[in-house]
């Protein structure tokens, strides 16, 4: 307990108050780990609650250091500093025992850290953790975390005591600010001269800067000549060099002008037979794409087929290969496989599945009958084994039902009855014993002459009334003077009240405005998302009937025009006449192949001969090729439907226009604004919320204001009455009537008597009263024993009849065990015979689907077979193969015909390429010419040109500038460095003024006031050191000490509001303990709206814990205790009055 808060004054040493508004301190956690007798290898962790928190536990439960020479312990406390920032400060520290017995303690490692992940090392601990607490140095170790062997300081020597106040108030400070004040004025002096020397510098640098801009102004005139003079050169060089490259490839101009004047037309010439062989060469090139498609269309079919067939057939002769090998059916393994080979193999495959369903079916029937007969034996057995079992179970009920255990359970019951008897004679003869001392003390005492002799002293001391009048003549006096103080307070909250609510209302105008703008926006937002809506509404409309297809077409029209796209419609008429050639041209091939099969049985195709049967198919086939009259009607079909879908043309630009830009610009504003209009609602949210609090601040601001007004108006009234007391209590001195303060001691002393008095008497009846319950409950255990005798008798007839029953219990115990072992038999039998049953049931199912699989997996594979042929594949491989050769003699064809288109191209290539080059001859000459008159202007220009004398002025200017601009350069640096001094001072001073504004304002008016308290003090502590001597036992003193605690922390304590009581019940009576609980009660209610009040209370009273609990402060505390390795440990409990 006691280390607890000797590691807070080690962590909060050396604080100092800084200027704190509303913003407070407050701690959170602390853990420790090698602390006294807490174990060094585990962490014990503690949490403080508000507004209470209680430690409680034994002495030495946390106070006794481990025994080992070196032990290394660590504290981490947790809180918040004055500006709510969570920070977390931890210590190591190391203890090692001296050979001499001493010990040294040394701190290893402070660390700082805040919650953001800012942390490190902090070796002036002892001055950031007290910025970051908010309190002083002093304040700290004597108010809030105070030990309890300092406890009593506040009745300590004057000279310590003064000393402690000095530190509280902080006086010296006075000084610094009267050096401050004065290093301010001198910073001013030199600021003003400075700045005076700036300002000179500042004109001579100027003054130099623009005589220098004006010689330079004055002197580049040369500049000027000697740039153009460059430029005229670089001029001439590039003109030299075009000419230059134009003379490599020019020819004589007079062989060029001939052939100048027909140029442009016979290039033009050459280039349009060019496009028109070039347009040749894409048309062959199209229809020689289309025919290799066609052919690789054609090849992948026919290979497919072929493959199609290789796959099903080798596929079915390895699955016969497979089952036989399985089924050991030989004749078999060879390829190719006939077909009727294969159907005798699926037949007896099939009879093999018979021959095993059957088995399947017998072998479950004789299963069925003889489990039948084994149930019928077993279930006579088992009604032999049950009467036996019940006949058993009866007569162990029986013995269970007997009174037996109850009779033994109440013979233990009262099997101390004895014992009790004797220990309660005893307390009772004790008891008589303590009431005769009772008596004799009470008629010793004579308490009733005390009280006379007090009265006799208590008249005599009324003749000193006279100097106590003075001096409480005095306390009035300082009585005005509180009195004022109060009302002035007073007046000093109803005035801040009265700047809040002024400023609340402002909030509340500045809130209401806020809010209305957020409402307009939000109006203007919805009423532009319903336009947008409206609007996609309306163009949607607009594209549903643009969208519809203004018909269905044909079936024969969908089957034609699958593989057409939608922009290439226009094409539909002349594709459609290309198919009537080729369905005439397939006419007259189909007819010559007609003529021939009929002719010569034979088809031209395939080369195959014709059956007489097969002519009817030949002939049908034939006929369903090509019909020249649905082919010509199916054109005017499409030529209907072309017509009909250029009138939609429109509409489908307009749907297109709807879809692809209006409708998505749409549909994108309205997201966009719907995006705005929720971030505009959220706002106008807590702009409702923000007027709503408004509102509510300012109504209480003016219920404070109403209750302000009430409070001055009873301050008034209660100083008028104070005037009326204090008239009155100068009546009563005049009379003689008012009492002193030995006066109040001796009613004191003889109120004391009483009570001791009534204390004694109070005891003597508790202890008849006692002696008195005593001798009931003697008479009561008595009885017990009598009855605790006839038990006794009635257990021992119970138990000799359990044995007779126990007997007759192992001879039928003997009849179960016959009577179950053949049933036992039977069973295993039945077991065993249901076992095999289900094996062989098993083996004869895995047969059946054994060969179930094989079959289903062999027609699968014949089917495919079967399918081939019946699809009329082999018909289609001949029909490609015809088809193929038609193909590859139309390419052979094309290919020829575009290398002869070619050949041409390339020639009114070479044609164009040579024109071009004439062209480029004849361009040079003509450029050349110009280039040269340009060179001789050039030359001409040049000549004319002083550059001599240019040259002579750029020497003299570049002497001269040199010097100017190095005069300028040291005046710019001397200002520079003069402004610099100037801005670095002016810094200074503003820090000084800002400081001395701020941390040391109205310093000299505290100091005055709390000098004026420390005389007081001074004067007042004979006084103070008489009380405290007067004071009879060191309870009353150790109640003083909190009190003038309280008061302090209550005063200079605001910004941290933790307060520390260790061990605050040491030396005092019941009655002071429960006077400091109800006061702490009263303090905690009042303090609990406050979110940082902490009160720690460290104690080992178990009463002072459950009397702080009776004033509902209080429901869980902390208790400390040792753990089985003497170790201690930390534990929260709820507390239970």
């Amino acid at each position: 307990m006691s280390a607890t808060t000797w590691e807070m004054n080690n962590i909060g040493e050396g604080l100092d108050v800084r200027s704190v508004d509303w913003i407070w301190a407050a701690l959170n956690k602390l853990a420790i780990r090698g602390i006294r007798s807490f174990d060094d290898k585990h962490v014990q962790v503690i949490e403080f609650y508000s507004p209470l928190t209680v430690i409680v536990g034994h002495n030495g439960s946390g106070k006794t250091m481990a025994n080992e020479k070196e032990v290394k312990a660590q504290v981490r406390l947790r809180f918040w500093n004055v500006n709510r920032q969570r920070m977390t400060v931890t210590r190591s520290l190391q203890v090692t025992t001296k050979k001499t017995g001493g010990l040294t303690m040394k701190t290893l490692e402070g660390l700082l850290a805040k919650t953001d992940g800012n942390d490190g090392k902090c070796s002036e601990m002892d001055e950031e953790v007290p910025l970051l607490l908010g309190v002083s140095k002093a304040i700290l170790e004597n108010v809030i975390f105070c030990h309890q062997e300092d406890s009593n300081w506040p009745l300590s020597e004057p000279a310590a005591l003064k000393k402690k106040f000095d530190d509280i108030f902080e006086a010296t400070n006075t000084k610094l600010t009267t050096q401050m004040r004065e290093d301010i004025e001198e910073m001013i002096a030199k600021e003003n001269a400075k700045q005076t020397e700036v300002e000179r510098l500042n004109e001579v640098y100027q003054r130099i800067k623009e005589e220098n801009f004006e010689f330079a102004q004055q002197a580049t005139s040369f500049n000027t000549i000697f740039e153009h003079v460059t430029m005229l050169e670089k001029e001439k060089k590039m003109h030299e060099s075009y000419r230059d490259t134009i003379l490599e490839g020019t020819t004589i101009l007079n062989d060029l002008k001939r052939q100048y004047e027909n140029f442009d037309a016979h290039l033009n010439s050459i280039e349009s037979k060019r496009d028109k062989q070039t347009e040749l060469r894409d048309k062959e090139d199209h229809a020689l794409r289309d025919l290799r498609r066609r052919e690789n269309n054609l090849i992948s079919t026919q290979g497919g087929l072929q493959a199609n067939r290789k796959r099903n057939v080798k596929e079915r002769e390895a699955v016969v290969r497979n089952l036989a090998k399985q089924h050991n059916f030989s004749g078999f393994d060879y390829s190719p496989l006939e077909d009727t080979k294969v159907a005798d193999f699926i037949e007896k495959l099939q009879e093999l599945v018979r021959k095993a369903e059957s088995d399947l079916k017998r072998i479950q029937m004789d299963g069925v009958r003889k489990e039948r007969e084994l149930q019928a034996e077993l279930d006579h057995l088992s009604s032999a084994k049950t009467a036996a079992v019940t006949t058993k179970q009866s007569k162990l009920d029986q013995i269970l039902s007997s009174r037996i255990h109850h009779m033994e359970a109440t013979f233990d019951s009262v099997s101390s009855v004895d014992a009790d008897i004797s220990v309660l004679a005893n307390d009772l003869e004790a008891s008589e014993q303590r009431r005769d001392r009772l008596d004799e003390e009470i008629r010793n005492a004579k308490y009733d002459d005390q009280m006379r002799e007090r009265g006799a002293a208590i008249r005599q001391k009324e003749l000193e009334k006279d100097k106590i009048n003075a001096e409480l003549s005095a306390l009035n006096r300082q009585a005005d003077t509180r009195a004022q103080l109060s009302i002035k307070r007073t007046e000093i909250e109803s005035k801040t009240a009265q700047v809040d609510a002024s400023r609340r209302e402002r909030e509340l105008q500045e809130a209401e405005a806020t809010a209305a703008a957020s409402n307009r926006t939000l109006s203007q937002l919805q009423t532009s998302l319903n336009i947008a809506k409206q609007s996609l509404q309306s163009k949607t409309g607009e594209l549903t009937p643009a969208s519809r297809p203004s018909r269905t077409p044909s079936r024969k029209r969908r089957r034609r025009s699958t593989s057409v796209k939608s922009e290439s419609q226009v094409l539909i008429a002349p594709l459609t006449r290309s198919e009537i050639a080729d369905t005439e041209t397939s006419v007259k091939f189909y007819k010559k192949i007609l003529d021939l099969g009929k002719t010569k049985k034979k088809c031209l195709g395939c080369d195959r001969a014709i059956h007489e049967n097969e002519k009817p198919h030949f002939e049908a086939y034939r006929c369903s090729v090509g019909n020249m009259d649905e082919v010509k009607e199916e054109l005017e079909q499409w030529q209907t439907e072309l017509t009909s879908l250029r009138k939609h043309v429109p509409s489908v630009a307009q749907a297109k226009l709807l879809k692809e830009k209006e409708i998505p610009d749409l549909q994108r504003q309205i997201k966009e604004e719907s995006a705005k209009l929720e971030t505009v609602q959220t706002e106008v949210e807590e702009s409702r919320e923000v007027v709503q609090k408004a509102k509510l601040a300012t109504r209480d601001l003016q219920n404070m204001r109403s209750a302000a007004t009430v409070v001055t108006r009873t301050v008034g009234e209660i100083k008028d009455l104070k005037i009326d007391v204090q008239r009155l209590e100068r009546d009563l001195q005049g009379s003689g009537s008012v009492k002193t303060v030995e006066e109040v001691q001796r009613e004191r002393e003889q109120s004391s008597l009483s009570s001791e008095k009534e204390f004694k008497s109070n005891a003597l009846h508790t202890v008849r009263e006692e002696i008195s319950r005593k001798s009931f409950k003697l008479a009561e255990l008595r009885t017990k024993q009598e009855k605790r005798r006839m038990d006794e008798l009635a257990l021992k007839e119970q138990q000799e009849e359990r044995t007779k029953l126990q007997a007759e219990l192992k001879e039928l115990d003997a009849a179960a065990a016959a009577a179950i072992a053949p049933w036992r038999e039977k069973t295993e039998a039945m077991e065993r015979f249901r076992a095999d049953r289900q094996s062989a049931l098993d083996d004869a199912n895995v047969q059946v689907d054994n060969y179930r699989s094989s079959a289903t997996q062999l027609e699968s594979k014949n089917r495919a077979c079967q399918a081939y042929i019946s699809e009329g594949n082999d018909r289609k491989l001949r029909e490609n193969e015809a088809q193929i050769d038609d193909l590859r003699r139309e390419i052979e064809a094309t290919s020829a015909t575009r290398a002869a288109i070619d050949k041409q191209v390339t020639a009114l290539n070479d044609d164009i390429s040579r024109a071009s080059g004439t062209r480029k001859n004849i361009k040079s000459n003509i450029d050349y010419r110009g280039e040269m008159a340009k060179i001789e202007e050039v030359d001409k220009e040049l000549a004319s040109i002083d550059i001599e004398g240019a040259a002579q002025a750029r020497r003299d200017f570049n002497k001269k500038y040199a010097e100017l601009s190095q005069e300028e350069t040291d005046a710019q640096g001397k200002w520079q460095l003069a402004s610099g001094v100037l801005l670095q001072m002016t810094e200074n001073r503003k820090k000084a003024e800002h400081l001395l504004k701020t941390e040391y304002r109205d310093i000299e008016k505290v100091y005055i006031d709390q000098l004026i308290k420390t005389k007081m003090g001074e004067h007042a502590n004979a006084d103070l050191d008489k009380y405290g001597k007067a004071l009879d036992n060191a309870g009353q003193k150790v109640l003083a000490s909190i009190i003038i605690r309280l008061a302090l922390a209550e005063s200079f304590g605001q910004g941290c509001g933790v307060l520390a009581l260790d061990e605050p019940t040491t030396n005092l009576d019941q009655e002071n303990i429960n006077a400091l609980a109800e006061s702490l009660a009263e303090i905690i209610r009042e303090r609990r709206r406050q979110a940082n009040f902490q009160l720690i209370v460290i104690t080992h009273d178990e009463g002072f814990l459950q009397r702080l609990a009776a004033h509902d402060v209080l429901e869980y505390y902390w208790r400390v205790s040792r753990d089985a390795s003497q170790k201690s440990t930390l534990e929260r409990q709820r507390v239970g009055i």
